[in-house]
């Protein structure tokens, strides 16, 4: 009897939640694109918005250079999609001139929410000025509001910004001046970047300090002059017009996934951090497509990196695996530095006039059963100052040049 007592209270129970769940409150916002309006009407639906609320964007929106400031748990900023083609289906095609999804059509299913920067008279956008306020940011969460977590910013697109998408949760601004930035503690949880398009701006995504378990996944960055998106600790400036730069020591993002992205002609693609990863991303053109620096327990794998100066660059990791990669028609493919403790480099395709180079201190990487295309002038360059590596082949034979100390070779190779 009392079994079935708690049994029917807790199916009770059960369906008075459901009854009560109601679905997020949506908020439209339409933008006008004028200035003096389109901001102040998203800062206002955002600030209206309770926990779990929806804000769409519908149109495009001219920015005045003031950020946008988020601070609400659990909010939703979504652009409105527009289905060109009536399949039903959204960012079906990267816009990228090709037919990847085989239809015969390119560049299906635009974005219809389009977010503006303030650009200068040959349409690069406008730097921060430090002094006045002027961020030239577009959606920005940092330490002046409380931690909060479940923020998604998704099907978007942001042109002509010097920073499009700003989380940095250990730094304030109480006035909106870069020269009064102050350290605080604050973190973030479980934020979602998805599905937007970058294009033009100087960086697309920054993830700075206290943010962990979150990602970024399935946006495009265009002609991005910085990074498309980056995530990273350390000691961060702040540059200014009459003001010293302060620094601030941040704590590593933490937990974060970078997932099928794609950068076209970005001077970095992606950077990841402490116990993340990177998977299934592509970087065409630019400079680097992938870098880490001094980070532990990541997963670099499945990327695709063409026409790069440098492919995927690793410096000081620890207990990481950068494997089954392709990197093509770059000239250095895989650039590891400093010292490191059990980070594999293994199983990736390289197609670049320098393979895999080790320099700048590396030691203590293992470079294991990676195929590289003939036509290069070198499969592997341990520098000088190069020690205590490992290089593995048992596949065909691959060249090495060895200047370094205390460095393994084992299997087919041969000494350049």
């Amino acid at each position: 009897m009392e079994r079935r007592t708690l049994l029917t209270l807790a199916l009770t129970a059960l369906a008075a939640g459901a009854a009560a769940a109601q679905p997020p409150a949506v908020v439209t916002v339409v933008g006008t694109d004028d200035a003096l309006v389109d901001r102040q009407a998203i800062q206002n639906a955002i600030d209206a918005a309770g926990p779990g609320a929806i804000v769409e964007l519908v149109g495009t929106f001219q920015l005045d250079g003031e950020a946008i400031r988020v601070g609400v748990d659990h909010l939703e900023l979504r652009g409105a999609l527009v289905d060109d083609d009536g399949d039903g289906r959204f960012h079906e095609d990267w816009p990228d001139g090709r037919d990847n999804d085989g239809d015969g059509a390119v560049d299906e299913d635009d974005w219809d929410a389009v977010l503006l920067g303030v650009t200068g008279p040959g349409g690069d956008p406008v730097l921060d000025d430090g002094v006045t306020g002027l961020y030239n940011r577009g959606f920005v969460v940092d330490g002046a509001f409380p931690p909060i977590e479940g923020l998604v910013i998704r099907d978007l697109a942001f042109e002509g910004f010097n920073r499009a998408v700003e989380l940095w949760p250990e730094w304030a601004t109480p006035t909106g001046h870069c020269d009064d930035r102050v350290q605080v503690p604050g973190s973030m949880r479980f934020v979602r970047i998805e599905g937007n398009r970058f294009n033009g701006n100087n960086l697309g995504v920054t993830l700075l300090g206290g943010i962990s378990d979150s990602s970024v996944s399935g946006n495009v960055f265009e002609r991005t002059a910085i990074f498309g998106a980056v995530a990273e600790g350390g000691s961060n400036g702040c540059p200014v017009t009459g003001g010293d730069s302060v620094d601030l020591d941040l704590t590593s993002p933490r937990r974060i996934a970078m997932r099928q992205n794609l950068a076209v002609e970005t001077f970095l693609g992606t950077s990841v951090t402490e116990e993340s990863r990177a998977v299934d991303n592509r970087f065409e053109g630019g400079v680097f497509g992938f870098i880490s620096l001094s980070d532990s327990r990541m997963l670099i794998e499945r990327n695709r990196v063409t026409g790069t100066a440098a492919g995927i660059l690793v410096a000081g990791a620890e207990d990481s695996l950068v494997a089954r990669n392709t990197v093509s028609d770059s000239f250095i493919g895989i650039d590891l530095s400093d010292p490191s403790e059990e980070v594999v480099v293994a199983a990736n395709d390289i197609s670049a006039t320098l393979g895999v180079i080790a320099e700048l201190g590396a030691s203590g990487y293992r470079i294991i059963e990676n195929g590289f295309l003939a036509g290069g002038f070198v499969d592997v360059w341990l520098f000088s100052d190069s020690t205590g590596n490992l290089v593995v082949n048992g596949g065909p034979p691959i060249t090495v040049l060895d200047e370094g100390t205390d460095n393994r070779l084992v299997g087919n190779i041969t000494l350049f």
